[in-house]
């Protein structure tokens, strides 16, 4: 099996800004908006002492929507692809489309979809 290769513009920062970016497109077509953990969030009752570890399937990602004032997640979703070097070559294409198919299962539509 090849080696992949992952380009130079696929750093941490400049990932995490698309994704932030294509998260941001979405919710605003949903008319809400894009915010910080300022305060994070936490389940209900708190559990400061356990830790739950899930392992991942490399090519997913998670969207958690939170609602700010509650500061309590409302929605998660996960999306499950695979890693191919054209994903690769291609990666702002490949990360807008992993998040719409995240934002396809949300409840709330886009302004004038059906």
């Amino acid at each position: 099996m090849p080696s992949r290769s992952i380009p130079s513009c696929l750093s941490p920062a400049a990932t995490s800004q698309h994704l932030k970016t294509a998260t941001q497109r979405e919710l605003e077509a949903r008319g809400m908006r894009l915010g910080h953990r300022n305060g994070m969030y936490s389940a209900w009752p708190p559990y400061p002492n356990q830790t739950i570890v899930t392992p991942y399937k490399g090519g997913t990602l998670n969207v958690d929507v939170v609602d700010s004032a509650l500061k309590q997640l409302v929605w998660e979703g996960v999306v499950t692809g695979t890693v191919t070097q054209n994903s690769l070559d291609n990666v702002q294409p490949a990360l807008d489309a992993a998040v719409s198919a995240a934002f396809a299962k949300y409840p709330v539509k886009p302004s004038g979809a059906k």
